[in-house]
């Protein structure tokens, strides 16, 4: 079953939107001159990756970034990065080669459109697709990642910076971001994390 595995945090389970975590700690808490106190994000590619990442009949793993606070923007909700991971042969075949990077998931086959995260009209976000291979590495599948968070538009107008940390980590910073921000959410679909990846979020001053 779905894992996800985390430092301080309070585990709700949601069918509709995967693992959610909730800080024990205080939430991201404004400056006038830093970035909020939570500022970093690390997400983990498994060493042990279990290459045969989507399925034909369970919701696929899925990654959600909280980037921008709703306090800080005119709206209801926080403006979240979400990254998806997806398999061309739930395309038709018109359109596997071309899907957009930028939410090109939402043109699957209907049969396998309850398979991929959509989210709800109540929610402001910014797609970051990406077709996978069963025979991908855990080198490729953070590369991966981290060429998703430095293509979005959050990254190229400074809202955040990204890195590569050893061989299997993707890291990101918040920079132009303040305020509240909601913890990230890894879901694994039917993996536990240490088959896929996890997502941890860590206070900007801490103990290394």
């Amino acid at each position: 079953m779905p894992n996800y595995t985390n430092l301080n945090n309070n585990i709700i389970v949601n069918n509709e939107n995967g693992i959610q975590l909730y800080p024990s700690h205080s939430q991201y808490n404004p400056t006038s001159s830093a970035p909020a106190t939570a500022a970093e994000v690390e997400i983990r590619v498994a060493s042990g990756l279990n290459s045969n990442l989507i399925s034909d009949t369970l919701q696929n793993p899925f990654i959600r970034i909280p980037i921008i606070s709703s306090s800080n923007v005119d709206g209801n909700f926080d403006q979240e990065l979400v990254l998806r991971f997806l398999t061309g042969s739930h395309f038709f075949d018109a359109n596997t080669s071309s899907i957009s990077i930028n939410g090109g998931g939402n043109n699957t086959k209907t049969a396998f459109k309850s398979l991929y995260y959509t989210g709800s009209k109540n929610q402001t976000i910014f797609f970051r697709d990406t077709l996978i291979s069963k025979s991908i590495s855990n080198v490729d599948l953070r590369d991966i990642i981290h060429n998703l968070i430095t293509g979005s538009n959050f990254h190229v107008n400074g809202a955040i910076s990204a890195s590569k940390k050893g061989n299997l980590t993707s890291s990101i910073t918040y920079i132009g971001a303040r305020g509240r921000i909601t913890a990230p959410i890894g879901f694994t679909g039917s993996f536990d994390s240490d088959e896929v990846f996890e997502v941890v979020q860590y206070s900007r001053y801490r103990n290394t």
